[in-house]
Protein backbone atom coordinates (compact mmCIF):
# COMPACT_ATOMS: atom_id res chain seq x y z
CA UNK A 1 0.00 0.00 0.00
CA UNK A 2 1.77 2.86 -1.13
CA UNK A 3 1.41 6.76 0.49
CA UNK A 4 -1.56 8.52 -0.84
CA UNK A 5 -3.42 5.35 -0.47
CA UNK A 6 -2.70 5.07 3.08
CA UNK A 7 -3.78 8.43 3.86
CA UNK A 8 -7.22 8.26 1.46
CA UNK A 9 -8.13 5.10 3.52
CA UNK A 10 -6.73 6.49 7.13
CA UNK A 11 -8.93 9.73 6.24
CA UNK A 12 -12.12 7.28 5.25
CA UNK A 13 -11.81 5.50 8.32
CA UNK A 14 -11.36 8.60 10.46
CA UNK A 15 -14.93 9.87 8.60
CA UNK A 16 -16.85 6.78 9.71
CA UNK A 17 -16.13 6.99 12.94
CA UNK A 18 -16.76 10.48 13.23
CA UNK A 19 -20.16 9.57 11.68
CA UNK A 20 -20.79 6.69 13.84
CA UNK A 21 -19.97 8.78 16.80
CA UNK A 22 -22.11 11.33 15.63
CA UNK A 23 -25.10 9.30 14.99
CA UNK A 24 -24.97 7.69 18.41
CA UNK A 25 -25.15 11.22 20.13
CA UNK A 26 -28.08 11.80 17.78
CA UNK A 27 -29.83 8.47 19.46
CA UNK A 28 -28.88 8.83 22.69
CA UNK A 29 -30.52 12.34 22.43
CA UNK A 30 -34.04 10.43 21.27
CA UNK A 31 -33.43 10.67 17.36
CA UNK A 32 -32.93 7.23 15.98
CA UNK A 33 -34.43 8.29 12.65
CA UNK A 34 -31.42 11.17 12.46
CA UNK A 35 -29.39 8.65 13.45
CA UNK A 36 -29.96 5.50 10.92
CA UNK A 37 -30.53 8.95 8.38
CA UNK A 38 -26.39 9.96 9.24
CA UNK A 39 -25.08 6.69 9.15
CA UNK A 40 -26.71 6.04 5.38
CA UNK A 41 -25.76 9.56 3.99
CA UNK A 42 -22.24 9.23 5.19
CA UNK A 43 -21.74 6.21 3.67
CA UNK A 44 -22.01 3.85 6.94
CA UNK A 45 -23.95 0.82 6.11
CA UNK A 46 -26.64 -0.06 8.51
CA UNK A 47 -28.10 -4.07 8.91
CA UNK A 48 -30.47 -4.96 6.58
CA UNK A 49 -32.72 -7.94 5.45
CA UNK A 50 -32.46 -8.46 2.23
CA UNK A 51 -36.11 -9.19 0.21
CA UNK A 52 -35.70 -10.87 -2.88
CA UNK A 53 -38.25 -10.22 -5.87
CA UNK A 54 -38.54 -12.22 -9.14
CA UNK A 55 -39.86 -10.35 -12.11
CA UNK A 56 -41.64 -8.51 -10.28
CA UNK A 57 -43.71 -11.26 -8.61
CA UNK A 58 -44.40 -10.54 -4.55
CA UNK A 59 -47.03 -12.12 -2.73
CA UNK A 60 -48.68 -9.50 0.01
CA UNK A 61 -47.59 -12.30 2.95
CA UNK A 62 -44.06 -12.08 1.90
CA UNK A 63 -43.86 -8.58 1.95
CA UNK A 64 -45.95 -8.44 5.25
CA UNK A 65 -43.61 -10.69 6.77
CA UNK A 66 -40.64 -8.56 5.74
CA UNK A 67 -41.86 -5.40 6.46
CA UNK A 68 -42.42 -6.96 10.80
CA UNK A 69 -39.00 -8.42 10.33
CA UNK A 70 -37.31 -5.12 9.83
CA UNK A 71 -39.36 -3.78 12.16
CA UNK A 72 -38.79 -5.83 15.07
CA UNK A 73 -35.19 -6.28 14.11
CA UNK A 74 -34.71 -2.12 13.75
CA UNK A 75 -32.89 -2.77 10.68
CA UNK A 76 -33.56 -1.27 7.14
CA UNK A 77 -34.86 -3.22 4.19
CA UNK A 78 -32.51 -4.13 0.78
CA UNK A 79 -35.14 -5.32 -2.37
CA UNK A 80 -33.18 -7.54 -4.73
CA UNK A 81 -35.29 -7.56 -8.32
CA UNK A 82 -34.29 -10.45 -10.25
CA UNK A 83 -35.19 -9.65 -13.47
CA UNK A 84 -34.58 -11.46 -17.41
CA UNK A 85 -35.95 -8.35 -19.13
CA UNK A 86 -36.01 -4.99 -17.12
CA UNK A 87 -38.29 -2.27 -18.38
CA UNK A 88 -39.59 0.89 -17.08
CA UNK A 89 -42.84 -0.20 -16.36
CA UNK A 90 -40.96 -3.20 -14.45
CA UNK A 91 -39.09 -0.12 -12.31
CA UNK A 92 -42.24 1.40 -12.22
CA UNK A 93 -44.14 -1.18 -10.59
CA UNK A 94 -41.25 -2.28 -8.11
CA UNK A 95 -41.37 1.67 -7.17
CA UNK A 96 -44.72 1.64 -6.17
CA UNK A 97 -44.08 -1.55 -4.11
CA UNK A 98 -41.42 0.32 -1.92
CA UNK A 99 -43.91 3.02 -1.23
CA UNK A 100 -46.19 0.50 0.44
CA UNK A 101 -43.32 -0.49 2.72
CA UNK A 102 -42.82 1.55 5.92
CA UNK A 103 -38.82 0.89 6.34
CA UNK A 104 -36.05 3.17 6.35
CA UNK A 105 -33.61 3.12 4.61
CA UNK A 106 -34.97 1.04 1.90
CA UNK A 107 -32.37 0.23 -1.30
CA UNK A 108 -33.84 -1.29 -4.70
CA UNK A 109 -31.37 -3.16 -6.61
CA UNK A 110 -32.19 -4.56 -10.39
CA UNK A 111 -30.02 -7.25 -11.43
CA UNK A 112 -30.33 -9.94 -14.50
CA UNK A 113 -29.53 -13.32 -14.41
CA UNK A 114 -30.32 -16.32 -12.94
CA UNK A 115 -31.62 -16.63 -9.11
CA UNK A 116 -29.14 -17.97 -7.27
CA UNK A 117 -26.19 -16.23 -8.97
CA UNK A 118 -28.12 -12.46 -8.11
CA UNK A 119 -28.61 -13.21 -4.96
CA UNK A 120 -24.67 -14.39 -4.49
CA UNK A 121 -23.39 -11.45 -6.05
CA UNK A 122 -25.87 -8.93 -4.09
CA UNK A 123 -24.39 -10.66 -1.04
CA UNK A 124 -20.87 -10.22 -1.83
CA UNK A 125 -21.36 -6.27 -2.34
CA UNK A 126 -23.43 -6.08 0.86
CA UNK A 127 -22.15 -7.67 3.75
CA UNK A 128 -24.04 -6.30 6.05
CA UNK A 129 -27.46 -8.72 5.38
CA UNK A 130 -28.85 -10.31 8.58
CA UNK A 131 -31.36 -12.40 6.42
CA UNK A 132 -32.85 -13.28 3.19
CA UNK A 133 -36.30 -13.45 2.21
CA UNK A 134 -38.16 -14.51 -0.77
CA UNK A 135 -41.38 -15.55 -2.05
CA UNK A 136 -41.78 -19.66 -2.55
CA UNK A 137 -43.47 -19.00 -5.68
CA UNK A 138 -40.45 -20.43 -7.79
CA UNK A 139 -38.96 -23.49 -5.88
CA UNK A 140 -38.79 -25.45 -9.45
CA UNK A 141 -35.65 -23.37 -10.30
CA UNK A 142 -34.42 -23.46 -6.57
CA UNK A 143 -34.87 -26.95 -6.73
CA UNK A 144 -34.03 -28.71 -10.10
CA UNK A 145 -30.32 -29.10 -9.78
CA UNK A 146 -30.51 -30.52 -6.65
CA UNK A 147 -33.40 -33.53 -7.61
CA UNK A 148 -30.63 -34.73 -9.86
CA UNK A 149 -27.54 -34.99 -7.09
CA UNK A 150 -29.20 -35.27 -3.61
CA UNK A 151 -25.69 -34.80 -1.69
CA UNK A 152 -25.33 -31.67 -3.49
CA UNK A 153 -26.17 -28.91 -0.80
CA UNK A 154 -28.73 -26.20 -2.49
CA UNK A 155 -26.87 -23.03 -2.85
CA UNK A 156 -29.77 -21.25 -0.35
CA UNK A 157 -27.82 -23.27 2.07
CA UNK A 158 -24.73 -22.09 1.55
CA UNK A 159 -25.01 -18.63 2.49
CA UNK A 160 -23.62 -16.87 5.41
CA UNK A 161 -27.35 -15.82 6.31
CA UNK A 162 -30.19 -17.36 7.35
CA UNK A 163 -33.01 -17.26 4.25
CA UNK A 164 -36.81 -17.58 4.79
CA UNK A 165 -39.07 -18.69 2.12
CA UNK A 166 -42.10 -17.27 2.54
CA UNK A 167 -45.55 -19.30 0.73
CA UNK A 168 -48.87 -18.05 -1.14
CA UNK A 169 -51.99 -18.14 0.89
CA UNK A 170 -53.65 -20.71 0.06
CA UNK A 171 -57.19 -19.85 -1.53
Amino acid sequence: MNESSKKGFISKWLKMIESTMSAAAFAEANAPELAKEMLNTEGVQTESVLFVVQDGEVNDRALNYVTELCHRMACGLAVLCVHSAPTEQFHFKMKLMLDKINVTPTNLQLLPGPLPDAVQQFLRENRRILSVVMNDHFPEQLQAPYRKNPKQRPWWQKLKCPVVFIPAAKT
